[in-house]
């Protein structure tokens, strides 16, 4: 039998003698493209949503007639809800691999600071958005686009907490993802104009999908897939895609801006949060005067105002407004 086992003359395997160099061993470990892994994390987001949500459909359905009367309000839910629901649950699941991917590896590094500037940033940022929305509106209304409805107004004073809330909780969680850890990822390796581009192309797409229409009564194992095609519909649509997706994207690097500066996300969600808060309000308080002028006029958009070059207006107005009166703030301690 021959010995393995190194003689005394000999360096064992794997060693170095006493004063030469350690031997080089080769890394095999390579870093994913940012913009792979992004694509790979709403590819499964996406499809896993259109696999996963009719199960859950399904389950609630078993819960009412098998279990208990009381999951009644449950399964009666329409399956949109279900379909959003899924798409939020696996989207956190799905965050911390994600934030692996992209070597973000702390809440600091995705702009979760703590601080006093940091509060007031976020109440700044409000304050901006409120402004972009009152002249918006004063544009629509004085161009006698949209008109006020008052009857509307207890409508809003009743969801008022419940508009609020979900505002700052979407808002929080689109900052999170697309500037804390999209655009942080891009910058690593790009200039600032390219990682807020890209990073707000992403989260245009994501805003320009829409509730399902039209499902069947009766859902099946492929309705997730059905409810997907009808949700990706408006990325189809040229007429007011342009509009909509330039508006969205210059939103999106406004918002890049404001973390670029401030080194943290309480800025940009802020504004983010009071634009979603001031938009759907405006879209309870008024009404479009004529219906087929605010579908048709390429220049007002339609009852969604940002798929008009109104808003591109406006927009370019408060970027322009930002960008020279928010200065670059030197880091604090969190």
């Amino acid at each position: 039998m021959i010995s393995t086992v190194p003689q005394p003359n000999e360096p064992a395997s794997g060693t170095s003698e006493p004063g030469s160099a350690p031997a080089q061993v080769p890394s095999q470990r390579t870093e994913t493209s940012p913009v792979l892994a992004v694509c790979i994390y709403l590819f499964i987001v996406f499809v896993g949503t259109a696999i996963v949500a009719p199960r859950f459909h399904a389950t609630a359905q078993f819960l009412f007639q098998e279990v208990n009367w009381r999951f009644g309000r449950l399964a009666g839910q329409p399956f949109y809800r279900f379909l959003y629901g899924t798409f939020v649950l696996l989207a956190i699941i799905a965050l911390p691999a994600l934030l692996k991917a992209l070597r973000i590896r702390s809440v600091n590094a995705l702009g979760l600071k703590s601080g006093l500037r940091h509060f007031g940033e976020g109440i700044q940022g409000a304050a901006w958005g409120l402004i972009s929305f009152l002249l918006l509106a004063a544009v629509l209304v004085a161009s006698n686009i949209r008109v006020f409805d008052s009857e509307n107004s207890a409508r809003l004073v009743a969801n008022l907490k419940n508009l609020i809330l979900g505002s700052l909780a979407l808002a929080f969680f689109a900052e999170l993802v697309f500037r804390g850890a999209f655009f942080t990822a891009f910058r690593r390796n790009h200039r600032f104009a390219t990682a807020a581009l890209l990073s707000g192309i992403f989260c245009a797409l994501l805003f320009l999908l829409e509730k399902p229409q039209n499902l069947q009564q009766r859902i099946e194992w492929t309705s997730g897939f059905e409810a997907l095609g009808q949700v990706l519909a408006p990325l189809t649509n040229s007429e007011t895609l342009l509009p909509a997706l330039l508006n969205l994207t210059l939103l999106g690097i406004l918002l890049a801006l404001a973390f670029e500066r401030t080194g943290a996300l309480h800025f940009s969600v802020g504004l983010h949060a009071s634009m979603i808060f001031c938009f759907k309000s405006f879209g309870l308080l008024t009404n479009s005067i004529s219906k087929d002028l605010s579908s048709s006029s390429p220049f007002w958009g339609s009852d969604k105002v940002v798929d008009g070059w109104a808003a591109t207006v406006i927009l370019l107005l408060i970027f322009l407004l930002i960008e020279r009166t928010l200065p670059p703030r030197k880091p604090v301690d969190s």
